[in-house]
């Protein structure tokens, strides 16, 4: 069960507005460049090779549902809000939570939900 601070519309970030410019869209998740951006399995795969790459660790040959929910939110992150840097996270809007979840099921039905950056100095 999601927590108060993880309960909100993409409406209000801010970022967002820009993308839903005259387009009619209520919903971010209704923004034709959302599925591919962020539930494409193919777009999704080449993030994961990067992130992989960048960090220099090899990419398991299966892709189990956790690691596409975890790529998909960062795509999404990327798209809305740029490059934020090392443990600087966003919360996700509840929709764009809701369609990746959809798309990408935890078997159990359980979830971790948003969690601060672990800031170790």
């Amino acid at each position: 069960m999601p927590v108060a601070n993880e309960c909100y519309c993409c409406q209000e970030l801010e970022e967002l507005n820009q993308k839903f410019g005259n387009s009619g869209v209520r919903c971010i998740t209704e923004h034709p460049k959302f599925g591919i951006v962020c539930l494409d399995t193919d777009v999704l795969s080449t993030a994961l090779v990067a992130i992989h790459n960048a960090r220099l660790n090899p990419i398991l040959d299966l892709i189990v549902h956790r690691t596409w929910r975890l790529a998909a939110y960062r795509q999404f992150t990327w798209w809305a809000h740029g490059i934020l840097g090392k443990n600087r996270r966003r919360i996700v809007p509840a929709s764009v939570v809701r369609a990746i979840r959809k798309t990408f099921p935890e078997e159990s039905g359980n979830y971790v939900g948003f969690r601060e950056a672990d800031l170790e100095l």
